[in-house]
């Protein structure tokens, strides 16, 4: 388009002539940018807001979660009890957020997973678990 606006012979409509003018002023590209930028920004600020709103309530939940806490201390129980005098890998005591999927692979010889004994283990010693 810049070749054909430097066209002197050219003959541009009233519309296309005023574009051709806004084109040739100075950084006109970034003034345009800005005005995106500033039309687009209370959007961007408010979706990002209901984004970290929902996260924090979700963390005040997990924090908040009496069950949970009950299910995740007897999951650590189990596992500690499980690590307990290992003598290849010492006494591990605790376990990562990233390794409580092993909860539902690790299985008794009925193949109970360790999750589901926990969860009836927590049942039996106290009914409003569930």
């Amino acid at each position: 388009m810049a070749e054909h606006a430097a066209d002197p012979k050219a003959e541009w409509e009233k519309s296309e002539a005023y574009f051709i003018k806004l084109g040739e002023k100075k950084k006109f590209d970034l003034r345009i940018k800005l005005w995106l930028f500033k039309i687009s920004y209370e959007k961007s600020v408010s979706d990002l807001m209901n984004q970290q709103d929902t996260v924090l309530r979700g963390f005040k939940s997990l924090v908040e979660n009496e069950k949970l806490k009950k299910l995740l201390g007897a999951i650590l129980k189990f596992g500690n009890c499980l690590n307990a005098g290992n003598k290849s890998r010492g006494q591990a005591d605790g376990f990562s957020l990233g390794n409580l999927g092993t909860s539902l692979t690790l299985k008794d010889a009925n193949g109970s997973s360790m999750l589901k004994l926990c969860c009836l283990k927590l049942v039996e010693d106290d009914p409003t678990f569930i």
